[in-house]
Parts: structure tokens; sequence; C-alpha cells
């Protein structure tokens, strides 16, 4: 189950689920407080386990993030980015106008690919997982 609250600047998705990989979160300084963090393998595995189905462009692009600048860590949560591995794909190799307009609204810094990029940058990388 998860929540979207939804602002001005953009949405949150807050997933409420149990952990699923072993080191699944951290702590972080955020204003001088320590804040537990979900990593990036924990966001990306509860997004594939609990909407895999539903491919969206933010978590293609997420997806795509992960795998080019935290490939070590994301192989913990490989296990769990299968089990809707082949819904995902299909729905990312055939992205709609929709999809599409979500894609190019993603205000990101620092990274910002293209959708066929990402598409190839995913796509590899759940086919080659067991």
């Amino acid at each position: 189950m998860f929540v979207k609250l939804q602002f001005e600047e953009g949405e949150v998705d807050f997933v409420a689920a149990p952990n699923l990989t072993d080191a699944a979160w951290e702590w972080w300084e955020i204003q001088g407080r320590a804040v537990r963090v979900e990593t990036a393998a924990e966001v990306i595995a509860k997004k594939m386990v609990h909407r895999g189905d539903r491919a969206t462009a933010r978590d293609l692009f997420d997806l795509a993030l992960v795998v080019e600048r935290e490939p070590e860590a994301l192989k913990a949560a490989a296990p769990f980015l299968v089990r809707n591995r082949d819904r995902f794909l299909e729905q990312i190799a055939h992205p709609g106008a929709g999809f599409r307009a979500s894609f190019d609204a993603i205000a990101a810094t620092g990274y910002q690919p293209s959708l066929a990029h990402c598409v190839e940058v995913a796509s590899a990388y759940l086919a080659a997982l067991k």
C-alpha cells in the first residue's frame, strides 16, 4: 500500500511496507536531526515489488539512476526486481504519450538522461537478472 501526497512542487509517495533488503536504511543528518532514510536499493525494491506492474516515468527514471550511480548497492535488491519485471519491461518498451509527458516533466539536477536512455539502461539491467 502507498500514499501519494501532491504538492505544487511535485508528488511524494510513501510506501507502507516492511523492509525488503538487509540494509534498508541509513542515518542522515537533516537540519541538525538524525533521520532514518531508506537506501536507494530499498526504494527501488519496494517500487518494483509493490507497483512494478504499473510502470511510471518516475520509477523508470529512478531505476536507471540507481543502476548507473549505485550498481553495487542495487545487487541487494535484485531478488525483488524480478517479481514484476516482465510487465514493467512491456510497459517501458512502448511508452504512451502520457508516460512521455510525465518523463519530460521530471525536474532533476545532475542527472538528465533521455527517456530512450533510461529505457535502455533499465531494460538491460532487468533482463540480465536471474
